[in-house]
């Protein structure tokens, strides 16, 4: 038998030789050679080198090759690679896999940003080894994409009229915007309070303009910016009488009616 501790391997010798003497009580000796054949049976997948964890920019084309020296097979076998998340499940839409090449390729988008944990499994068709790494997904400013104005109508005649809110369709959450006004109408309005308003001391007159147009734009923390023009229309409301004019003031007496 092997010795305790010592076993074959057939990829590095695949037959011993080993001469076996006999003697007998009176000192006579027989010897014979014999071949020891080694069988190769099959050599587990082996974890040989940790997948490193990986990040990327959302927005950004990610790409990944599962290093070659991660998984080995001591018989030579041909290896087949599947990719999941850590709990089995599949990967994420934006994320693909090669199992021929053990290549990753997407892009991920402000909805993935966040880690996730990959299991990438290596098989030689009777033994498997898997390993898992984490892929990180960077959060990048968005630029803003609209502003919104919940009002766009006004009464003449107020003082400093509240025309609507701003808010601004920005997908990354959390974003706060200042806004500045521009064009030609600028001048009459300001932002307070997230609201577009007429500035204080100024109303607007329909007989005189029946339509304001100013532009907004908005700004995220980040500096992205996106402008929007807007009209405001000036409602006509019933004026009190201001004054009453008579086209004569004298009449001859003695006249009836």
């Amino acid at each position: 038998k092997l010795k305790a501790g010592v076993s074959a391997n057939f990829e590095n010798k695949s037959t011993y030789s080993v001469t076996v003497t006999t003697t007998d009580s009176g000192g006579l000796t027989l010897s014979k050679d014999f071949a020891v054949t080694i069988n190769d049976v099959n050599d587990p997948v082996i974890l040989s080198t940790a997948i490193s964890n990986q990040s990327n920019d959302e927005d950004s084309a990610f790409s990944f090759t599962v290093p070659s020296n991660t998984f080995t097979d001591e018989d030579g076998d041909t290896l087949t690679y599947t990719a999941t998340l850590e709990d089995g499940s599949a990967l994420p839409t934006w994320l693909s896999f090669n199992s021929t090449t053990g290549t990753f390729t997407g892009t991920p988008l402000n909805d993935d940003v966040g880690t996730i944990v990959v299991t990438v499994t290596a098989s030689d068709g009777s033994s498997s080894v898997s390993d898992t790494f984490n892929l990180t997904v960077v959060n990048t400013n968005d630029d803003p994409t609209a502003v919104n104005l919940s009002a766009s109508v006004i009464d003449e005649n107020v003082d400093g009229a509240i025309v609507g809110d701003l808010t601004t369709d920005d997908v990354d959450v959390g974003d706060s915007h200042t806004y500045t006004l521009s064009g030609a109408d600028a001048d009459s309005f300001e932002v307070i309070d997230g609201q577009l308003k007429l500035k204080a001391g100024v109303s607007a007159n329909f007989e005189n303009k029946s339509t304001y147009s100013v532009t907004v734009t908005t700004r995220d923390v980040f500096g992205s910016t996106f402008a929007q023009s807007f009209n405001v229309t000036i409602t006509d409301v019933n004026e009190a009488p201001t004054s009453i004019t008579l086209s004569a003031s004298a009449i001859d007496e003695n006249a009836t009616g």
